[in-house]
């Protein structure tokens, strides 16, 4: 539960939607873009990831939350990484920018509620309640986390260790064999859970 908060105090959304409004003002004042085309560069991020839900869905259905968040969890870092590496002119930044977005887009909520759910019946929604806490925590921290990487050794530099770290923190947990619940890994093993669960059904409403 901690490993899927984790996840998602490091999402796309949060780095590259919230945390990118501490970026604007260094970047147009190292390069001299324009401030409004700065500004607009993220605003197609959260559609992109909307529309993307469905195809992370059908993923983590068909190769489980393991594989699909190892391997966002390493696509999401090259991006971010790239953006601060390939941002030249505004034209490769934009591209970067878009890149990174994609590259990221598993790193929502998708994988790591599939996580939770099967690995909890009882107390589902108070797990997934303190999962989403991190969001929020995401939101509140991240941005003067970036602010003062980027005060310090400048926006590039910020970018890539948002990467890096973000890598850190959520990949080892993606190997560990809390991450997928068995039940969720082998269809023999969902219908015994199925099983399980109406019978227990039925004793409730009989008794």
């Amino acid at each position: 539960m901690l490993g899927a908060g984790a996840g998602m105090y490091f999402s796309i959304g949060i780095v590259l939607i919230y945390g990118f409004s501490v970026f604007i003002v260094p970047i147009t004042e190292d390069t001299g873009w324009d401030r409004t085309v700065v500004a607009t560069v993220v605003a197609p991020i959260a559609v992109v990831n909307g529309l993307m839900s469905p195809v992370v869905g059908a993923l983590t259905d068909r190769f489980g939350p393991r594989r699909v968040l190892a391997v966002s969890s390493m696509s999401m870092a090259i991006g971010l990484i790239g953006v601060g590496i390939a941002s030249q002119n505004l034209t490769t930044f934009i591209v970067a920018v878009a890149v990174a977005s994609l590259m990221g887009a598993a790193q929502t909520g998708v994988p790591y509620t599939y996580v939770v759910v099967g690995w909890f019946s009882a107390r589902r929604g108070l797990a997934l309640g303190v999962m989403l806490s991190f969001v929020g925590l995401g939101i509140a921290t991240l941005p003067p986390f970036l602010a003062l990487l980027i005060s310090e050794w400048g926006w590039r530099f910020a970018f890539m260790a948002a990467g890096l770290i973000s890598m850190a923190v959520t990949l080892p947990s993606r190997f560990s064999p809390f991450v997928i619940h068995p039940c969720f890994s082998d269809p023999t093993a969902q219908g015994a859970r199925a099983t399980l669960f109406a019978g227990r059904w039925r004793r409730q409403a009989s008794g």
